[in-house]
């Protein structure tokens, strides 16, 4: 959910977006590791540089695989801040650290489906979406984008927990609209 609110932000203040766009901002988790983070470009280098790269071969006009592109790069700027204060105040001798920042993210990602009243809908809408209409991901097979949809809306219609701790919704809501906004300044033409 925290993709969506944040695919949702960027669609109020952007140009209009089909349903392609904010299956393409879930699409990126439908892998799983190591390939996922392969993708997610969080074993290269400089991943300032591989966005950047991947920004300009990314066809703006291409509704799906611009939601795959912001899913990245709203990772790649949730990584740096809000993963990392995670991490960092885990346990450090806690091997289930990641189980638990999970956990964390459940809480939120449900208090916002619940929470605004588009969510629903645009997961009807996403759902009802032919696996033809998906755009192209290496390594990754439109089944695979749909279970991911199934399960994930599954999970949050039917959990309605939240809201997170360490995650609250105003710390999540500031994230989402700063992201949207600054994703616009960043993505290059």
């Amino acid at each position: 959910m925290i993709h969506l609110l944040t695919a949702q932000l960027f669609k109020e203040t952007a140009e209009e977006r089909g349903v392609e766009f904010f299956v393409g901002s879930l699409a990126p988790d439908a892998m799983h590791y190591p390939e996922k983070e392969h993708l997610h470009l969080r074993c290269v280098a400089d991943r300032a540089a591989a966005m950047a790269n991947l920004a300009r071969n990314t066809d703006p006009e291409d509704d799906f695989a611009e939601g795959v592109l912001l899913h990245l790069y709203t990772d790649w700027q949730w990584d740096q801040t809000h993963l990392q204060n995670f991490r960092n105040s885990a346990d450090k001798s806690d091997k289930q650290w990641f189980k638990h920042y999970q956990r964390e993210t459940g809480l939120a990602s449900s208090w916002f489906y619940w929470n605004n009243p588009w969510a629903a809908r645009l997961w009807e809408d996403m759902l009802a979406l032919p696996t033809e209409r998906y755009g192209k991901m290496d390594g990754i097979a439109p089944e695979h984008i749909r279970a991911l949809l199934v399960n994930a809306h599954r999970w949050l219609s039917e959990n309605q927990v939240g809201p997170s701790a360490f995650y609250p919704p105003e710390v999540v809501d500031q994230f989402a609209q700063e992201t949207a906004s600054n994703y616009q300044t960043w993505r290059p033409k």
